[in-house]
């Protein structure tokens, strides 16, 4: 049994965690918030010819980098991000390439006006890159990292975008953008799938919301949480022997998931929960999302609590966190709504 005395102890630890990882974040958000205004481009690409992928505006590109870094941060992960020239070149023949190609894809047949170096680095960057794809005026970089951290839609049921952007080893990435029409077509890709990060202190999961306080401007009703396992503490799970309990600690509002095998594809609306064993740059993941009766609010608090997992070495084990909706102080300035979406 546990003591009165013993259970304050307890809530005033996880009320000060809560507290000191708001005001990080807070301070985070300052340095690392999107600030740029005006062209994506420093050179233009040429999309007649294409004698040129372009090259993007080093602002631009430092809003989408730093965007990555505090959506690390905030899932307590190393945001020591390096963008090199190299993968950044891949990622914007890519995304040339997906918009000549007209539609998204890993992998897209070479195009007539592609000479074959061209294509070479093209196809590298669509076959390693996030991508998507939006209509709308103002949709930029970190508008699409924004959207590949909720990853509802087709990707629900694996939130492969958003393990990439959280995968521990990531440390390289490149950055690619294009825009075409009067109101613009935006392709872009960024090249997540590096391993070359520190292992050291490599975390035992990583949560997506995270776990004693994170920004309500990230989360919304379609988006799935996720869990994803570090392989080197846990066994895979089996589906059959996992129960999650997701439970509104405000309104005492508890949803009960028993996760389904991660072969199978569901669409966003009949998603619930589901085990994806497959490997996107981490370990295996555990995605729920609780139904539409759920609101998200301004100080609300949630506890996560995961059974039937086993250690590395066969022992039984579980995962159990809280976390607390706040809101950033500064406004999340990223663009509403655009008209369509995409990603894969």
């Amino acid at each position: 049994m546990i003591s009165l005395a013993f259970a304050s102890s307890i809530n005033a630890k996880l009320a000060t965690a809560s507290f000191d990882k708001q005001q990080q974040l807070q301070i985070a958000w300052e340095q690392y918030r999107p600030h740029h205004r005006g062209s994506p481009f420093k050179t233009a690409p040429d999309l007649q010819s294409f004698t040129t992928a372009g090259e993007l505006d080093q602002e631009f590109a430092i809003d989408a980098t730093n965007f990555i870094r505090f959506v690390r941060l905030t899932a307590d992960l190393d945001r020591e991000l390096v963008v090199e020239n190299d993968l950044s070149e891949k990622a914007q023949w890519g995304a040339n390439l997906l918009l000549l190609n007209g539609a998204l894809d890993h992998r897209v047949p070479k195009p007539d006006a592609f000479t074959m170096d061209q294509y070479a680095l093209a196809s590298q960057g669509t076959a390693q890159s996030n991508i998507s794809k939006f209509y709308g005026r103002r949709t930029d970089l970190v508008e699409m990292v924004h959207l590949q951290m909720v990853d509802d839609r087709a990707n629900v049921w694996n939130v492969g975008h958003r393990r990439w952007l959280l995968n521990p080893y990531l440390k390289r990435v490149g950055l690619g953008f294009v825009q075409s029409g009067q109101t613009p077509t935006s392709y872009g890709a960024i090249v997540a799938n590096d391993q070359s990060g520190s292992r050291d202190n490599a975390p035992d999961f990583v949560a997506w919301p995270s776990a004693n306080a994170f920004p309500i401007e990230f989360v919304t009703r379609s988006m799935p949480w996720s869990v994803t396992l570090n392989p080197e503490k846990y066994r895979k799970p089996k589906a059959s022997q996992v129960t999650i309990n997701l439970t509104n600690l405000t309104t005492k509002q508890t949803w009960t998931f028993e996760p389904d095998d991660n072969n199978v594809r569901r669409t966003d609306t009949n998603f619930t929960s589901n085990l994806c064993g497959r490997k996107y740059g981490f370990g295996p993941s555990l995605m729920f999302r609780p139904d539409k009766t759920n609101r998200y609010v301004v100080n609300g608090e949630y506890e996560v609590h995961i059974t039937g997992l086993r250690t590395k070495e066969g022992e039984n084990t579980e995962i159990k966190f809280k976390t607390r909706m706040f809101k950033l102080k500064t406004p999340v300035l990223l663009h509403q709504s655009p008209i369509e979406r995409a990603g894969d």
